[in-house]
């Protein structure tokens, strides 16, 4: 049996979804097609040069788009109602703020490595098919 990579694991993807950092994983056999497991793994967050600047930039779009949205309802209401607009907007934008500050620490070769981590836990109730090149259901 080879040892499992993403491309091999693949086809026993029936839905991965992340959750913060974390990824949660539906398998499949690719032969039936039938739901064998479930399992979950944490991404780990990337810390290169590039992924800081990718960071900072999809912060910086996030909190000016929503710093001008603020403003302009801000001045279309005027008074007291254009500061209570001004203070929810300011709050959304912070929130944005931190989740585009959250979702952009991932990237694809994260959620790729957490889905493999999550394979190993699963792995046992999965057979090598040589003929068909897969990991199939153990029956």
């Amino acid at each position: 049996m080879p040892d499992p990579t993403y491309e091999l694991i693949q086809p026993n993807v029936q839905e991965a979804r992340v959750n913060g950092d974390k990824v949660e994983v539906r398998w499949k056999c690719p032969v039936s097609g039938q739901e064998i497991a479930q399992s979950s793994a944490t991404m780990t967050a990337d810390t290169s040069a590039k992924a800081r600047m990718s960071s900072t930039l999809k912060r910086s779009v996030v909190r000016e788009f929503f710093y001008t949205l603020t403003s302009i309802v801000g001045r279309a209401l005027g008074g007291s109602a254009g500061r209570v607009a001004r203070d929810v907007a300011y709050t959304a934008a912070h929130q944005a703020d931190q989740r585009a500050d959250r979702s952009s620490r991932y990237t694809e070769a994260s959620r790729r490595q957490a889905i493999l981590t999550a394979f190993r836990a699963v792995e046992d109730r999965f057979a090598w098919d040589e003929g068909r090149k897969r990991f199939a259901a153990k029956v």
